[in-house]
């Protein structure tokens, strides 16, 4: 039996030289380019501009995780690399062809500015690589050995690897400090202080939002309210994530409705919309 031959007549993508010529010269990381091309797949490789699309299925294209193409997709919008709104099965996305108009990440992201709250940009920590492994420093300063790859990375001895069980006392400590009750703004002080991210890459609003095709993109809107209305009310709570989860699920403001299965916009999320794409 000969081996399979792939044939220009099972199917083929059509891009301009200078374009493709452009995304090989302007430095994208291996995520930003393994998703970029998928991109690139899902679009001209079926003749067309723009497709809707959700990260789940980009995720199994380019065998990455959820939450880290969420986060990806977020950095080349902010980088003008591609255009992205709400679709009906997740986000109508599409390569924006006016390549001198891409910005690198650094500058795409405004110096001084709030980190983007949700799962949209990566964390900054320092990286090391060692051994075909990165390093990276944690929130407790605990050091986190994990492959660039997706397999798991097998380890012979925990002695030299924190654990849940023999973290130092005073890391012990500070993590049950996260626990006591905190007010909104104190808890996005501690997130700040700490590194963290308010609302996680692998948080589990994300993987209900894809569960129930809800855009991304409404979830932001729901955290613009959500900050909004909890920032000064000097209310305190033990895990404001979980509280936030809440606000998404049962959609407290109002931002979107359920037409048949397909999520709209109210005219209060059109207006948060607004809001948003003003500030941006």
């Amino acid at each position: 039996m000969e081996d399979h031959s792939p044939q220009l007549e099972d199917g083929f993508t059509r891009i301009a030289n200078e374009l493709f010529e452009a995304i090989l010269r302007f430095g994208f990381t291996q995520r930003q380019l393994l998703i970029l091309l998928s991109i690139v797949r899902k679009t001209y490789g079926f003749g067309k501009k723009e497709d809707d699309m959700s990260a789940s299925q980009i995720a199994l294209m380019c065998s990455m995780h959820r939450p880290h193409v969420s986060t990806v997709l977020g950095e080349l919008e902010r980088m003008k690399v591609i255009t992205k709104s709400a679709g009906r099965y997740g986000m109508v996305i599409g390569l924006n062809k006016k390549h001198a108009s891409w910005l690198p990440l650094e500058r795409a992201t405004k110096v001084g500015a709030e980190p983007a709250p949700l799962a949209l940009v990566h964390p900054s920590t320092s990286t090391e690589s060692v051994q075909g492994c990165t390093k990276s420093v944690l929130v407790d300063g605990v050091p986190n050995w994990y492959s660039t790859s997706t397999e798991s990375v097998q380890v012979d001895s925990t002695e030299s690897v924190h654990t849940k069980e023999n973290l130092p006392k005073e890391t012990q400590k500070k993590g049950r400090a996260r626990r006591a009750e905190l007010t909104f703004a104190g808890w996005l002080a501690a997130c700040k202080a700490a590194n963290e991210k308010p609302i996680p890459n692998d948080d589990p609003i994300f993987d209900y939002a894809d569960k129930q095709r809800l855009p991304i993109d409404f979830v932001r809107y729901a955290w613009l309210e959500f900050r909004r209305k909890c920032s000064d009310n000097g209310k305190k709570q033990k895990d404001w994530r979980a509280h936030f989860r809440n606000a998404v699920r049962e959609n407290w403001y109002g931002i979107w409705f359920d037409l048949n299965g397909d999520y709209q916009l109210t005219t209060r999320g059109k207006q948060v919309k607004r809001e948003h794409e003003e500030a941006a």
